[in-house]
């Protein structure tokens, strides 16, 4: 049985599958679900992955704004000062 497309690739390549539409619903990125529920370590894997920080969902919040409204502190923090 063949596994995803990205088996044997690394854990950079299966975020980035994961942060596209066709890996989470059309709402929010995995980031998005870091922050709301406060992962911080998790939401700066996927930032070193090269996920995209500025992304907005469909309430037009990014990730560190919707951590920040969670009042998830640390994470948003992370998310939002992450270079």
């Amino acid at each position: 049985m063949a596994g995803p497309a990205y088996a044997g690739q690394g854990y950079r390549r299966a975020a980035q599958h994961l942060a596209t539409k066709e890996g989470v619903n059309d709402t929010a990125c995995v980031l998005h679900h870091a922050g709301k529920w406060g992962q911080t370590r998790s939401a700066l894997f996927l930032l070193r992955c090269g996920l995209d920080k500025r992304i907005k969902d469909n309430e037009k919040l990014t990730a560190g704004t919707l951590a920040d409204r969670e009042e998830h502190i640390v994470t948003a923090q992370a998310i939002m000062t992450f270079a």
